[in-house]
Formats: C-alpha cells, structure tokens, sequence
C-alpha cells in the first residue's frame, strides 16, 4: 500500500483515540496528503482525510447518506479514531462476555451511555427464563442484553455507600 506524502509534513503520523472508550488508540495513522475532515451537516460524523468533493463522498455520508458536509483540516495535535477498539477494552469485553456466558446479562443506560454485564443471579435468570418463555431468545443461554432508560435503573448501593453518607 502506498501513501500520498504531504508536501510540508511527510507521512502526516497522527495519534489514534480508542473508538469506544476515547482512550489512546493502539494505532499510528500515516495521514500524508490525506490532512483533512468532513463533517457531516446532518448527522455529525467525521469522515477523516477525506474532501467534500471526494470520491469516497460522492454518494453522500456514509452513515446517514446526506449531501453536505463542513470541511476543515486536520489539527496538528488531533486525535483520529482507530479503526478498531483499544487492547484494554477487548479484554474488558471479553470479561464481560465471560460473565454473560456464565448466566449475566448486558446492560445499556439510555441516559449515560453506560454499557456492562449485571451478574448471574435470580433477577438474571427470571430474566432469562421470561425472554425465553415470549420467544424473543431461542435458547435460555444464548446471550442478552436490557436497555435501561434513566441512571438509577443501573446504579447499585451498597452497605459501603450508606455508611459513606452518614459520615
């Protein structure tokens, strides 16, 4: 593979930010000539080193499909996200699908963003056993998850937290 080099900066090397967590990427992007972005006018996303009249545009946003796009160019210390997850987020989703394989049950908070496993446990097998029961998963241990749509659905007090607040 080859890269157009950029006139002034060479290869263009430009850190990479982990898609899922937006810690430091695992990957060093090479830009070269490929120095700037398209917003998209309608949905937000980036498309990094692309131009609005580029080829890879032509049929419009690659997510919504739109037209419009807002250019600008790459800054010199900006963070692009990596084509794939960072290493410690893989090893924390495999935690978690471990977790799911052994009766857990996925979790996403509409409000925050939050994403994890609620552990196995009698609220995670009645769970499972009433999904099963109305036909939305065709084996009791395939793997689940439960959209929630407010924080206090998701956050656990414990006996530390209560004495935390007397204190």
């Amino acid at each position: 593979m080859s890269i157009q080099l950029h006139k002034d900066k060479g290869v263009n090397c430009k850190m990479s930010i982990c898609p899922r967590c937006g810690d430091t990427g695992d990957e060093l992007l090479l830009m070269g000539a490929a120095d700037t972005k398209c917003t998209c006018d309608s949905c937000g996303v980036v498309h990094y080193g692309f131009k609005a009249r580029s080829k890879e545009l032509r049929n419009g946003c690659k997510s919504c499909g739109a037209h419009s796009f807002t250019e600008a160019e790459i800054g010199e210390y900006e963070k692009i996200p990596a084509s794939d997850i960072c290493t410690k987020c893989k090893e924390e989703l495999k935690k978690l699908e471990e977790m799911v394989s052994k009766g857990g049950v996925y979790f996403r908070c509409k409000e925050c963003g939050r994403e994890g496993v609620i552990q196995a446990c009698e609220y995670t097998q009645a769970f499972r056993e009433a999904a099963f029961k109305d036909g939305m998963i065709a084996d009791i241990t395939a793997p689940m998850g439960v959209e929630m749509s407010k924080c206090e659905e998701h956050t656990v007090t414990s006996e530390e937290d209560e004495k935390d607040k007397k204190d």
